[in-house]
């Protein structure tokens, strides 16, 4: 198999994080409707909350995640470069929106400090995937070059 063949073989670790975003996708498809009606137990940091107060607090966050991550998985699926920039841009909003919960008195300052320690590992980590493993790199040139 030459190199530019084996470039544009969807690496497994991106196959995976793919169909595990089409699955959060669809999970929170199915489940935000219950959660809004108060049907699911919810809590914030680990204390019960209303189902009022979660969609307000919680809700634009599972959104936002599951859009994005629906979103890469169409990328993916479909061989798009601009799915690359995608995972570390998530993890840097939940970082971002973790603290802004913590600034505005949304959420305690122990469970902001989690979403932004959280959302920075997550973008340390996928922007070290995404652009510092070679099979990685080299599928997304690889799409580059199309």
């Amino acid at each position: 198999m030459t190199a530019s063949l084996a470039s544009r073989r969807i690496p497994a670790g991106l196959a995976i994080g793919a169909f595990l975003g089409a699955a959060w996708a669809a999970l929170t498809a199915m489940v935000l409707p219950l959660a809004a009606a108060g049907a699911l137990p919810l809590s914030v940091g680990g204390a019960p909350v209303s189902a009022d107060r979660w969609m307000r607090v919680t809700g634009p966050l599972v959104v936002a995640a599951g859009l994005v991550m629906a979103i890469f998985a169409a990328g993916v699926a479909a061989r798009r470069a601009w799915t690359r920039p995608l995972a570390p841009l998530l993890g840097t909003g939940i970082a971002l929106y973790g603290a802004a919960g913590g600034l505005f008195g949304t959420v305690p300052p122990t469970v902001a400090g989690r979403a932004a320690v959280g959302g920075l590992a997550l973008t340390a980590l996928s922007v070290w995937y995404f652009y510092f493993t070679r099979g990685v790199d080299l599928y997304y040139r690889s799409l580059r070059r199309d």
